[in-house]
């Protein structure tokens, strides 16, 4: 009896006994055997329904912004690369193989998997998909490492049409470079698809190419950043500390005694920072997303790098040899397969406001999501759709049961905040008045900014 046997991605055509002769006498690989083959398919469903949620969230700001761009094809990417493993590696290798352990009859399941041409399609699919994944994890891993590294070189690099440019040739090689598929697979005298000389070189460099070489990418990448970030935070402490004493020095010497202007001046700090703390949060939650991919994928490399000099050191090794192999191969698959399902999840852990709108959307709330995932937007302006989330909110019945004591604290502080800056003197309107005056008389000498200008107009301290 034969089967189409898939171990480490290739397929060919074995027989059942060399199987039991080989594995059998161990305990180690069908235990490894029947646990992945019961916990890949729940792996590949919260996988599913993780990208799902991401997709959703991310989709309206992804043509303008190019992380989200990346993210939102990471989610598709990793969707079609979880369903073509589920259909070819686990369907083709580990179910048949349990099912065969347990003494079942798989003969109706072969029939599925032994055609020539369906064997190709299946692994083809499964190849180019975890290509584009994997590269795609490491294009905008070292794109933000250029953003975060050169800021005023590389801002604005790839986005747009850019950005789906770069994912079209990321498409476009990986379907060349595991072109190899086609030709390698052929059938033998029963029908069953063999995996010929040109296959196994073909694998060999395709894996290397989906695990070493965008390893290697990513872990630079995340290296440079956080280097950069330790380095920018150090030199943005000291130059936030002495910029917000000269501006305080200038508002006590141009208006004596004025404390009010000083407060109003302390006041502008949190509000020059805003937009670096957002792109600061936002990378980091890119850096975990890779730091993933290095984790779950580190196992898979490792156990590719050996069975490819393996394999060019001594093509016909010990069947112990191979065995551990193969069950290190089972060990390295299961996380390399939750690599693909983990996208949703990490950016869950690393964004509250986008655990807040993937919580209201599992909840069905869709009118109160569509607000949340306009704040995740980095382009629009966060005020503005806070105060009409806060408005909305406010105009719904006491009796309504999704509002929570924290939105009723919210709207207090909302509240509370607009009443304070309402209660400005005369005084006080007329100081912001000559103040503005003056940063315009003396813009080249003083370290006022656009920032500051804006915040000490009449108009904007009526409103």
């Amino acid at each position: 009896m034969t089967t189409n046997l898939s171990v480490n991605g290739s397929n060919a055509s074995v027989s059942m006994e060399d199987v039991q002769q080989k594995y059998m006498g161990t305990l180690t690989y069908p235990i490894l055997q029947a646990f992945l083959a019961y916990s890949m398919p729940i792996v590949v469903l919260l996988g599913l329904f993780g990208n799902f949620v991401a997709f959703v969230l991310l989709k309206n700001s992804a043509l303008r912004s190019t992380a989200h761009f990346y993210l939102c094809a990471l989610t598709v990417c990793d969707s079609l690369t979880l369903l073509s493993m589920l259909s070819s590696i686990w369907v083709g290798a580990v179910l048949e193989g349990h099912l065969h352990q347990m003494g079942w009859q798989v003969d109706w399941l072969q029939a599925g998997t032994r055609q020539i041409s369906l064997c190709r399609a299946r692994l083809y699919a499964t190849f180019v998909c975890r290509t584009v994944s994997t590269w795609t994890v490491a294009v905008f891993s070292w794109e933000r490492c250029l953003a975060v590294w050169r800021p005023m070189r590389f801002e604005g690099a790839a986005v747009g049409w850019r950005s789906g440019l770069v994912l079209l040739g990321l498409v476009a090689t990986a379907a060349a470079v595991n072109s190899y598929v086609i030709p390698g697979l052929q059938p033998n005298d029963a029908g069953l698809c063999r995996a010929n000389r040109l296959f196994r070189i073909g694998r060999n460099v395709s894996l290397l190419m989906q695990s070493l070489a965008p390893w290697l990418l990513v872990l630079v990448s995340n290296c440079l950043i956080v280097c950069t970030l330790r380095r920018g935070r150090a030199a943005a402490s000291a130059a936030t500390t002495a910029a917000a004493a000269a501006v305080t020095t200038t508002a006590t010497a141009a208006s004596p005694g004025s404390s009010e202007e000083a407060v109003l001046m302390r006041t502008l700090q949190p509000h020059r920072q805003r937009h670096r703390r957002h792109q600061r949060g936002f990378t980091y939650r890119l850096v975990a997303v890779s730091f993933a991919f290095l984790v779950n994928t580190s196992l898979l490399t490792v156990c590719t790098v050996w069975t490819t000099v393996a394999e060019l050191i001594e093509p016909d090794s010990q069947t112990e040899r191979n065995l551990l192999r193969d069950t290190f191969w089972l060990i390295s698959f299961l996380p390399f397969t939750a690599n693909f399902a983990s996208t949703c999840p990490l950016y869950c852990l690393a964004g509250r406001k986008f655990r807040r709108a993937a919580r209201l959307l599992v909840t069905c709330r869709l009118q109160q999501m569509r607000l949340a995932r306009q704040l995740l937007d980095p382009s629009r302006p966060t005020s503005g759709l806070r105060a009409t989330a806060v408005t909305n909110a406010s105009a719904r019945p006491r009796s309504d049961s999704s509002q929570t004591a924290a939105e009723s604290r919210r709207r207090q502080q909302q509240q509370t905040a607009s009443q304070s800056r309402g209660s400005l003197s005369g005084s006080m309107y007329s100081g912001c008045q000559q103040r503005q005056k003056q940063l315009l008389s003396s813009r080249s000498k003083s370290a006022a900014t656009a920032d500051e200008l804006e915040f000490f107009s009449p108009k904007q301290q009526a409103a």
